[in-house]
């Protein structure tokens, strides 16, 4: 399980799945690989037997939980009616895998969060912030 990801990080402690969101050069921005990664990496913790609760957090490298879209991307997603389809997709199930998801998610908010950073913060069961960290 959990293979083939480039921009979530995976940690286990015991029943703990910890996933923390990681694009460290763009503030944990969310890109094309990370939108399609959240989109479907709930729907495999759900058939994870061994997880009891999910943690999500922002790689502490990229100094914020997580800076919204990547700006880049969407200037790029913009563009193009086929891939904008895709992306509204993609957003529909980031966060309805998370609603459906049967463990508890948990967000350790552990810096900034914008935009979508916020939203998928917030759409977690449970959120916890940093004293520093901003939505």
């Amino acid at each position: 399980m959990y293979e083939g990801y480039t921009r979530l990080n995976f940690r286990r402690d015991g029943a703990i799945l910890t996933i923390e969101l990681s694009n460290p050069g763009a503030r944990n921005a969310v890109d094309g690989p990370m939108h399609l990664e959240l989109a479907r990496v709930f729907g495999e913790v759900a058939q994870d037997r061994d997880t009891r609760v999910v943690v999500l957090t922002g790689d502490p490298a990229g100094k914020a939980f997580c800076a919204g879209g990547d700006l880049k991307w969407i200037e790029q997603v913009g563009g193009d009616g086929v891939l904008f389809a895709q992306v509204l997709r993609e957003g529909y199930d980031i966060v309805k895998s998370m609603v459906e998801c049967p463990q508890p998610i948990i967000s350790c908010i552990n810096g900034h969060a914008m935009g979508l950073g916020a939203t998928i913060a917030l759409t977690a069961d449970v959120s916890f912030m940093d004293k520093t960290a901003k939505i």
